[in-house]
């Protein structure tokens, strides 16, 4: 990740985190998508970004907890990829999206929509009754590679 790109990282979670990171380049601007999209390119799934939000939060000694740096890269993941590239089928009911996720501490898949937050065990129980009656943990966009090794990759649409 080179300077720039730090930086614009900083700019955007300045934009979505009340704990402010010094900017030492004068860019006070708003980042325009591309370069945004440009900057998380250098990762490949949130929970990588959440580790270097959390390395840049230690490198100016602002304490801030794992989970804020979660939440954060899930928002920018999503923002530097608005098409859903973990999508698995369209929910009719609300207009969104149901997408692969995976919790953090235990490393359980699981299909959750983007709109309404239902939640299923597996991409084939979308449209049956079998929605998750588990209370899922903090969750982060898995990586391709993830994806695939959890044999799920062949249920991502690419409409």
């Amino acid at each position: 990740m080179d300077t720039e790109d730090k930086e614009i990282l900083k700019l955007y979670l300045n934009k979505h985190n009340f704990i402010i990171l010094p900017t030492n380049n004068g860019l006070y601007y708003e980042p325009t998508y591309e370069r945004v999209e440009r900057a998380l390119k250098n990762f490949n799934g949130s929970y990588a970004l959440a580790l270097e939000i959390q390395k840049l939060y230690d490198f100016y000694e602002k304490k801030i907890a794992f989970e804020k740096c979660i939440q954060l890269a899930n928002r920018m993941w999503s923002y530097a990829h608005p098409y859903f590239p973990n999508k698995v089928a369209w929910h009719e009911g609300c207009q969104g999206w149901f997408e692969i996720w995976k919790e953090v501490k235990t490393n359980i898949f699981f299909i959750e929509c983007s709109e309404c937050s239902l939640q299923f065990n597996h991409p084939e129980d979308i449209g049956s009754s079998e929605t998750s009656e588990i209370a899922r943990d903090l969750s982060v966009f898995p990586t391709v590679n993830e994806i695939k090794d959890h044999g799920w990759y062949k249920y991502i649409t690419h409409t």
